[in-house]
C-alpha cells in the first residue's frame, strides 16, 4: 500500500452539517482579505520532519528484516549440489511482499493542535474557488467565441481548483514541505458536537502530489461525506469514475502532439450544442464521459457543488456573506455567457 493510499484510507467519514457548524467558529478569526494558506503556516514543517523520521525508522526495520532472511537463506544453501536460484529469489520477494506491509502499518498519522490551521485552511479555501469560478467564465468565454478545443482545457483547470477548494471546505488540506507533501484533515473523526473537533491529523506522503492524488481525495471525500448539498446523482457518478477520465481531454491536448478535439483551430466554431447541462439535480446524464465537451461540464459540476457549500455558508454568516454575494453578483452574461443563469444559488439573505 502506498503511502498516498494509507493517507486515503485514513480519512473517515463526515457530516457536512457539524463541518458548517464548526467553520462558523472558525470564520470569526479568519481574515477575509489576507490570501495565507497552510504553507504559511510555520509548525508544519516540524511535523512533517516527526513523520519522515518514522518513515526512515520503518525503513530501517525494513531493510534489517531483508538482510536477516536473506542471511537465512545463504545459511541452507546446499553445500553440495545446485543452488536453486529462482526458488531463493522468489522466496525472498514473497518474503519483502509480506513484511513490508507489516512493518509500514506501524506507522500512524500525527494528532497535534496547530493554531491558526483551520483560519488558513479556510482562506485558501476560499482563494480556491475564487480561481476555479473565475477560470470556468474564461473558459466559457473561449467555448462562446468558438474557440471550444481550448476551452476544454481552461475548463479542466477549473474543476481542479473547485475539486481542491471542496475539500479544503471539507477538512483537506495538503502542503508540499520539502518535496514530500504533509495531508492535513482537520476533521478526522465522527464528533457528536461540532465543538468537539480540536486536533488535527497529519499524514506524510513520500511524493509531491500530482493531479491523480488530488482526484483521488475528492472522489474519497465524495464517498465519506453525508448531508452535503450535492446532486446525490452526480456525486454518485464522480465518485466511482476512473480519476483519469477527469484530465483526460487536457492531457490529450497537451501530450498528443497531432491530437485536437474540434475543428477550430483557424476557424471559430460556434454552431451545434456545447456544454449543455440538463440534469443537475435530476439525474447523472450530464456527466456521460464520452461526450466531447465533458471537461466543460465537469468544470460546471465541481464549480457548483463548491458553490453550494459557500452559500449555506453565506446564509449563516454575516462575515462571509458579502464574499458569496461577489460570486452571484459576477455570475452574469459578460463574465459566464454559458452558465450565467445556472451557477447561482438562491440570495443568501439580508
Amino acid at each position: 500500500m502506498s503511502d498516498l493510499d494509507r493517507a486515503i484510507g485514513q480519512l473517515k467519514r463526515r457530516s457536512w452539517g457539524k463541518m458548517r457548524a464548526s467553520w462558523m467558529s472558525t470564520l470569526a478569526l479568519v481574515d477575509l482579505n489576507i490570501g495565507t494558506g497552510l504553507e504559511d503556516i510555520p509548525a508544519l514543517e516540524p511535523i512533517a520532519a516527526a513523520l519522515l523520521s518514522e518513515r526512515r525508522a520503518a525503513e530501517e526495520n525494513l531493510q534489517k528484516s531483508l538482510r536477516a532472511f536473506q542471511d537465512k537463506q545463504i545459511a541452507a544453501r546446499p553445500k553440495k549440489g545446485s543452488l536453486d536460484e529462482k526458488a531463493e529469489a522468489a522466496a525472498f520477494a514473497k518474503f519483502e511482499q509480506m513484511r513490508r506491509p507489516q512493518v509500514y502499518s506501524g506507522l500512524t498519522p500525527k494528532r497535534e493542535e496547530v493554531p491558526g490551521i483551520r483560519e488558513s485552511l479556510f482562506s485558501e479555501g476560499l482563494r480556491l474557488a475564487e480561481k476555479a469560478f473565475h477560470v470556468l467564465g474564461c473558459a466559457e468565454s473561449d467555448a462562446h467565441k468558438g474557440n471550444r478545443s481550448w476551452s476544454l482545457s481552461s475548463a479542466y483547470q477549473a474543476s481542479f481548483f473547485a475539486s481542491k477548494a471542496l475539500l479544503a471546505l471539507c477538512g483537506i488540506g495538503f502542503v508540499e514541505i520539502n518535496g514530500r507533501t504533509l495531508v492535513v484533515d482537520i476533521f478526522p473523526d465522527p464528533v457528536k458536537e461540532a465543538e468537539d473537533y480540536t486536533e488535527a491529523r497529519f499524514s506524510y506522503v513520500s511524493s509531491r502530489f500530482d493531479h491523480r492524488a488530488v482526484w483521488l481525495l475528492f472522489q474519497r471525500i465524495l464517498a465519506i461525506t453525508v448531508d452535503a448539498p450535492w446532486p446525490k446523482e452526480a456525486v454518485d457518478k464522480l465518485k466511482v469514475v476512473e480519476d483519469k477520465h477527469f484530465a483526460k481531454q487536457r492531457n490529450d491536448m497537451q501530450y498528443r502532439n497531432t491530437y485536437w478535439p474540434f475543428d477550430d483551430l483557424f476557424t471559430f466554431l460556434t454552431e451545434g450544442d456545447f456544454g449543455s447541462i440538463f440534469h443537475w439535480n435530476i439525474s447523472s446524464d450530464d456527466l456521460d464521459f464520452d461526450r466531447p465537451d465533458i471537461s466543460i461540464v465537469v468544470g460546471f459540476y465541481v464549480t457548483k457543488m463548491n458553490l453550494a457549500l459557500l452559500n449555506e455558508l453565506g446564509v449563516a454568516s454575516a462575515k462571509l456573506r458579502p464574499q458569496v454575494d461577489r460570486f452571484f453578483e459576477c455570475s452574469v452574461a459578460a463574465r459566464h455567457p454559458m452558465y450565467h443563469a445556472l451557477l447561482p444559488f438562491a440570495a443568501a439573505g439580508p
